[in-house]
């Protein structure tokens, strides 16, 4: 098997990071709305290699819950990668016993393509698994 090629200097520009608030279930036109409802985070997965799959997360407010946030801000990031040339999205640490979010991202048309093993500390539950979860473009 092959090494991979070290990172080059320039592979730090690949990585962009955008977060997005998100008001009221839809973005904010000016920016002025003080109640956020949630945050979206999107970048590529990793530089190079993997950079043609999309990373995002999502934090939404608990008063907000079951809105429609949480699928405004997956089509808008869907979207947001689909425009920049992405071939994939991808979640990698969905919490398991959040089956809202499972749910959610199935209907979207996400699959669960691996298991990560007590991979988040649940505040009840103790150790839970996170699933990553993959939809191509």
């Amino acid at each position: 098997m092959e090494a991979p090629e070290p990172p080059k200097e320039d592979d730090r520009q690949l990585f962009e990071v955008s977060v997005t608030r998100f008001v009221d279930g839809r973005m904010p036109k000016d920016g002025t709305d003080p109640r956020t409802v949630a945050l979206s985070f999107f970048e590529p997965c990793a530089v190079r290699f993997r950079a043609h799959v999309a990373n995002c997360g999502y934090i939404t407010a608990p008063d907000s819950v079951g809105r429609g946030v949480a699928t405004a801000m997956c089509q808008h990031s869907l979207g947001h990668a689909a425009a920049r040339g992405f071939l994939a999205m991808q979640f990698n640490c969905v919490v398991s016993t959040n089956e809202r979010a499972v749910k959610l991202w199935r209907h979207l048309g996400f699959d669960v393509v691996g298991t990560i093993p007590l991979a988040f500390e649940h505040s009840v539950l103790g150790f839970v698994d996170a699933l990553v979860m993959h939809r191509a473009l």
